[in-house]
């Protein structure tokens, strides 16, 4: 049990690593670098003060992720890695956020606190509240990714004890932390990087794409548990939401006219994700649908799996979340393959889609039954023996590694 815990917070370790080049995550690790460029002439004990600031923040808010799956997990449900972007009010938090720091890379406001909410020991520290919550931001930030190494790690964690779940989420939060961490303890490495320059700024602007690249995803995340009618509605939460920053940073009011319109900016927003959050979407009732690529899916049951095994049909299990970067990615190389699609045909595959993207209790039961706590997962039945564990294939799939795994079943 020792080996099996210090390999997997190893795991969590080296999947929190791998976090940082993930489309969620770099551009946000990107601009940490740079404001090491910008400090790297300040003393080495403020450059490594915001180099712990940062890590105490991405840990801990890991650690809050850790004590909220405990908590769940002791009320007797079913939980697994990223069950906060399964809650509409997540996404919807998430991707204004996302909006309003691409605002904040092109420059249309600078995030402070007032001097009084600061204590005088921290205030001249260059900014540690600032680089703790910038630690905390890029762990949230980080939740709808998932890496080599990640699965199995909290799969394993949690089906352990609340102890073994806190420590992998540390070590996790230790890996995501990491590379920026490194960089502030031994800031001599800085030199290897490019001199500071305008690029820094420019850069910096460039980067409040992928932010707003990443909201437009995640509107269409929250169309999927809200429908066409929520996403209007928190569009109209993010124009009345610009609206706020553009008035508190305009010049064009006086100091009277800058707060009512900044209070009926504020009014407009809540009212706005009210009604966004009020709409319901309908389910589909069939048991199958088609998908834009010609492809028949069957709803996920544990009895569906069965039956269509039962009927002499080999079975493809794709655990999938419309949150899930992975997922989509890994869909979109597959099942956009015409020598995938003809060998699916000749070799009679059945396909079946366990959509996690809200929660559903069966879904996560099952994917806890193979050590799993979040997606992908991808599982391959069938053959004479069809009783027998399925293949368990990568998360990481190409063509050809897809075929060849279906060459396995025999």
């Amino acid at each position: 049990m020792e080996n099996s815990l210090s390999t997997m917070i190893w795991f969590a370790f080296l999947g929190g690593l791998i976090l940082n080049a993930m489309p969620c995550v770099f551009p946000m690790l990107a601009i940490k670098i740079l404001s090491v460029l910008k400090t790297s002439e300040h003393s080495l004990t403020k450059v490594r003060m915001s180099g712990i600031a940062y890590t105490v923040g991405v840990i801990l808010t890991f650690l809050v992720f850790a004590f909220a799956i405990i908590i769940i997990k002791n009320t007797g449900q079913s939980v697994g890695w990223g069950f906060q972007l399964q809650n509409p009010v997540f996404i919807l938090g998430l991707s204004v956020l996302f909006v309003l720091i691409g605002f904040n890379f092109l420059g249309f406001f600078e995030v402070s606190l007032p001097s009084r909410m600061v204590p005088q020991s921290l205030q001249n520290k260059d900014g540690i509240i600032g680089e703790f919550w910038a630690g905390a931001l890029v762990a949230i930030v980080a939740t709808p990714c998932s890496a080599p190494f990640m699965a199995s790690a909290i799969g394993y964690a949690l089906s352990q004890s609340p102890l073994t779940i806190l420590l992998v989420f540390t070590s996790l939060g230790l890996g995501l932390a990491s590379p920026f961490l490194i960089l502030t303890i031994f800031p001599k490495l800085s030199k290897y990087l490019p001199k500071p320059g305008n690029w820094m700024v420019l850069l910096k602007e460039i980067f409040a794409f992928p932010m707003f690249a990443t909201s437009l995803w995640l509107f269409w995340v929250y169309g999927k548990q809200k429908g066409v009618d929520g996403v209007v509605w928190l569009l109209a939460a993010v124009v009345a939401i610009s609206l706020f920053v553009w008035v508190l940073n305009t010049s064009h009011f006086k100091r009277r006219g800058k707060w009512i319109v900044a209070i009926l900016a504020l009014v407009m927003t809540g009212f706005s994700i009210n009604h966004s959050l009020d709409q319901k979407i309908k389910k589909q009732t069939g048991s199958v649908e088609v998908d834009d690529r010609g492809l028949e899916w069957h709803k996920f049951s544990p009895t569906i799996v069965k039956e269509l095994l039962d009927s002499g049909k080999k079975v493809f299990v794709d655990y999938t979340a419309d949150w899930c970067v992975s997922c989509k990615a890994n869909e979109k190389v597959i099942f956009s393959s015409n020598l995938v699609k003809s060998e699916l045909i000749q070799q009679n595959f059945a396909l079946v889609k366990a959509d996690w993207t809200s929660e559903d209790d069966i879904i996560t039961e099952s994917l806890e039954s193979f050590g799993r706590s979040g997606v992908p997962l991808y599982l391959m039945y069938g053959g004479e023996s069809h009783n027998d564990e399925p293949l368990i294939l990568p998360q990481l799939l190409t063509p050809d590694v897809f075929i060849n795994h279906m060459n396995e079943i025999k």
